[in-house]
C-alpha cells in the first residue's frame, strides 16, 4: 500500500510540477529519508510532533 500511495504522489507531482500555470507557485517534491531533523528545516515552525508518524517504532522499555 506504501508504494502504491508513493507512486500516486509522484503521478501528481509529474501533473502538477509540468502545468505552467502554477510553476512559478507550486511544487511537489518526495523527500527521501524524511525525518525529525529534515522535517525541522522544511517546516520549522510547525509542531512535529504532529507532523512526524511513528507507527513504524516501537517503545522500548528499560533494560533489565
Amino acid at each position: 500500500m506504501a508504494k502504491l500511495v508513493i507512486r500516486l504522489i509522484n503521478g501528481i507531482a509529474e501533473t502538477i510540477n509540468a502545468d505552467p500555470e502554477v510553476s512559478g507557485m507550486l511544487r511537489v517534491v518526495f523527500i527521501p529519508d524524511y525525518r525529525v531533523t529534515i522535517a525541522s528545516a522544511v517546516i520549522p515552525a510547525a509542531d512535529l510532533s504532529e507532523q512526524i508518524s511513528t507507527a513504524g517504532w516501537r517503545l522500548r522499555g528499560p533494560a533489565t
